[in-house]
């Protein structure tokens, strides 16, 4: 069969681990269903990653079409982030979708903005803090069509501009050196705690996470304490088995006390 047939509900499974079994073990390659994306650090190298990365689909008998390849080139984009020699950033085409998406009227409309927003909120400092009056609109409305008149408030159409100008700058991700130490800072407010991997002043990532339930009711320490927990656990792929010190920082000087403490918790 040198075809993936439609039609069945676990094609893409079928498909993606057929593909990452072909070419998981390359570390110069990202697959994700059909689009392969090779990546070197000069020309000579990338000649030599392609013709591997070539010989391997032939042994499978797996073709590529010509119109949908772009080889050498110094910038792509792939999964709508573009990447580039220095990082990554959101494809243009979806933040000008973001920035020019009008008030929503329904929650339909309002699900759909926050779907799309939240797929880039790595790049978005304290994207749970911003969200978190529109993300109380769904909680609270359970039917897919109640217009959002009603309910929508100057607090919304405030969280609302936010997440679109927090896009609108194009923010830039770098890519983590790990022959340089990392600097982690990490920060609570009443309903969200949120933390920014970085080097060098260059963020390497977001991470924000809203409170909810008995966690609104926390203390203010033991909120700044989660919030480095969870940042570290979220960015654990960078800094687990990394053999430089991670600086943390925080704004709460009574954390300090965790260096000292023997208790677990």
């Amino acid at each position: 069969m040198e075809r993936m047939p439609f039609g069945l509900s676990n094609a893409p499974a079928r498909f993606q681990k057929g593909m990452d079994r072909i070419l998981a073990d390359l570390p110069f390659v990202k697959v994700y269903l059909d689009d392969i994306l090779v990546f070197s650090p000069d020309p000579e190298t990338h000649l030599e990653h392609l013709r591997i990365v070539f010989q391997r689909l032939a042994r499978y008998n797996l073709t590529l079409s010509a119109e949908k390849c772009a080889f050498g080139m110094p910038e792509v984009e792939y999964l709508a982030h573009v990447f580039d020699g220095e990082g990554m950033r959101p494809a243009i085409n979806k933040v000008e979708a973001i920035t020019k998406w009008p008030a929503p009227q329904n929650v339909v409309e309002l699900r759909s903005f926050l779907g799309l927003a939240g797929y880039y909120r790595e790049f978005i400092p304290d994207f749970s803090d911003h969200a978190r009056p529109l993300q109380r609109i769904l909680t609270l409305c359970k039917n897919d069509d109640p217009k959002l008149e009603d309910t929508w408030s100057d607090e919304h159409e405030a969280s609302f501009y936010e997440l679109k100008a927090a896009l609108a700058i194009l923010p830039y991700l770098a890519y983590p050196d790990f022959d340089q130490p990392f600097q982690l800072c990490t920060d609570a407010s009443d309903y969200a705690i949120g933390g920014v991997l970085e080097q060098n002043g260059r963020p390497v990532g977001y991470y924000s996470q809203a409170l909810s339930g008995s966690q609104l009711n926390w203390p203010v320490y033991e909120k700044e304490a989660y919030a480095l927990l969870k940042s570290l656990l979220h960015f654990e792929h960078f800094i687990l088995g990394y053999p430089l010190e991670v600086i943390c920082f925080s704004d709460h000087r009574p954390l300090s006390w965790i260096k000292k403490s023997c208790s677990p918790k």
